[in-house]
């Protein structure tokens, strides 16, 4: 696991840095398995469950990403998703009356 945190500063002359103790975390990129279902009605509308790695990278930490969690419909737009736990999310498709398919993403950083 790659997700811990690394201490930041900022600095706007090189000489003096910030005092403030922040921390900048890493993680894991998200990785999308599985569609389920992989298809549904130009109309949208449907719960579309994803299932894959990575969704809930901050667990045992006091780090709630959930609020900038979404899907990505390439194309078409992005919709709230709702990590249920760490391999599986769900998201609920939109409207797509011009393309046939499209690429899911998944980003937990908005």
């Amino acid at each position: 696991m790659v997700e811990k945190p690394i201490p930041f500063s900022i600095s706007l002359n090189k000489q003096q840095n910030s005092h403030d103790k922040v921390d900048f975390w890493y993680y894991n990129w998200p990785q999308v398995v599985e569609l389920v279902p992989n298809y549904g009605p130009d109309s949208g509308g449907n719960k579309v469950i994803i299932r894959g790695n990575n969704f809930m990278p901050f667990i045992g930490e006091d780090i709630d990403n959930t609020n900038d969690t979404f899907c990505e419909f390439e194309g078409i737009g992005k919709v709230k998703a709702y990590p249920i736990n760490s391999t599986k999310m769900y998201c609920e498709a939109p409207p797509n009356y011009v393309l046939e398919k499209t690429f899911v993403e998944v980003t937990l950083n908005n």
